[in-house]
């Protein structure tokens, strides 16, 4: 796919309390109004993120026809997994009134610089207020994956729940800068709850890649797609890989489908790629520099 780039839609203004940015495109298809709700997530001054939603214009996503609306979630309390933040990463439809938001919380402990869990909460108004559904991630560490259990993309197909997440145990050092390495991997569930212990790993940390981030799976020529942000030793920045099933989740390395541009709001780093297609359209939202600080992305398939 070639993706013709069209610019930031929206970017949060700077404030005493929000800082600017609009973190994870997570688009939902509305066809009973031809809009497009996309929730995403803001960092106030000191990082932490909470989720909004805003609406655009199906026919032309440039077109904002609902002001950012949230946070749709409040801060956990001290010492619980999402004290530190609660970033919205996929939001799936139940039925027409109840919905799931899964996102990630942060939590920072003293040993190392931070912790990521999944969330769960819970909309029974159609996606407009959402409820924690746990103090507790649904996703909680195993021995294999320690301190990362996030970034998820869900999907209900086929009666039943399945996981796209990344997951990970360690922190490594390159070029003298702590980060931490995580692997994408695989779950299903009955109910989109309670999901097992650990997942299939389907992309792991190699020479090229040592970390990875939201997934987003669409259907494509009568395939499944992959598009997904992977954080490259090499050039120390998060690109974005496209992948092509061939059979259930065995995925095969496509062109890249976007990259970074010579100057500009994505010259550093593109990343946390979603996509939606409207008719015979498909758009595509994405972050660029700095995890999203320069706002909401838009490229369309051409």
């Amino acid at each position: 796919m070639e993706w013709k780039k069209l610019g930031v839609i929206w970017n949060s203004e700077e404030n005493e309390y929000i800082n600017s940015g609009a973190m994870i495109p997570t688009p939902v298809l509305l066809p009973e109004t031809n809009r497009i709700r996309i929730y995403f997530s803001v960092r106030d001054k000191q990082g932490r993120g909470l989720p909004y939603f805003l609406e655009v214009n199906s026919g032309d996503p440039k077109d904002i026809v609902s002001l950012p609306q949230g946070p749709l979630l409040t801060l956990g309390e001290p010492g619980t997994f999402d004290a530190n933040g609660a970033v919205v990463c996929s939001v799936v439809r139940i039925s027409e009134s109840i919905w799931y938001m899964y996102y990630v919380g942060f939590e920072i402990p003293t040993d190392i610089r931070y912790r990521m869990f999944i969330g769960l909460a819970i909309s029974r108004d159609a996606g407009l207020t959402f409820s924690k559904f746990s103090r507790t991630p649904i996703l909680d560490r195993t021995s294999n994956e320690l301190f990362f259990r996030c970034g998820p993309f869900v999907k209900f197909e086929d009666s039943k729940f399945k996981l796209w997440y990344v997951a990970g145990s360690k922190w490594i050092e390159i070029d003298g800068t702590t980060t931490p390495s995580y692997d994408l991997k695989y779950l299903e569930s009955p109910d989109g709850i309670l999901w097992g212990q650990e997942g299939e790993t389907l992309l792991a940390e190699n020479s090229e890649n040592y970390a990875y981030g939201r997934p987003w799976i669409y259907e494509y020529d009568g395939k499944p797609h992959m598009i997904i942000s992977a954080r490259k030793r090499a050039r120390q920045r998060y690109e974005l890989e496209n992948y092509r099933s061939n059979h259930e989740n065995n995925w095969s390395m496509q062109e890249p489908s976007l990259v970074p541009s010579l100057a500009g709001i994505d010259d550093s780093m593109i990343s946390y790629a979603s996509v939606v297609k409207v008719l015979n359209n498909y758009y595509c939202f994405y972050n660029g520099n700095n995890f999203g600080e320069t706002g909401i992305c838009l490229a369309q398939f051409t």
